[in-house]
């Protein structure tokens, strides 16, 4: 079960990275965010702001990887455990490879 969450933690971080910093994803990411910024609704602000922060995205992206691995059988014992166990690996590894960001 810890190899799992290590795994899925891993996974969990690279997706946020490629979310929130990576330069590939530049373009559909500014779009995303100016088409969030002309909503002018606080509800799009907040959005915005949680697809700019690592920590925010690795709540939503953990419960993506959780769900995933349910899919595909991967045995996952106490899915909300490890749903913010997996979130909070993927911050561990975040503060280890990228301790500026």
């Amino acid at each position: 079960m810890l190899t799992q969450l290590i795994i899925m933690s891993a996974v969990t971080y690279r997706l946020v990275r490629f979310i929130v910093i990576d330069a590939i994803f530049d373009g559909p990411r500014d779009k995303v965010h100016g088409w969030l910024f002309d909503r002018k609704q606080p509800w799009a602000l907040k959005v915005q702001q949680g697809l700019a922060c690592n920590a925010c995205m690795s709540v939503w992206m953990s419960a993506f990887v959780v769900w995933m691995a349910i899919l595909w059988d991967v045995s996952v014992k106490l899915p909300i455990a490890q749903w913010l166990a997996c979130s909070t690996g993927a911050l561990v590894f975040a503060i280890i490879i990228d301790p500026e960001d």
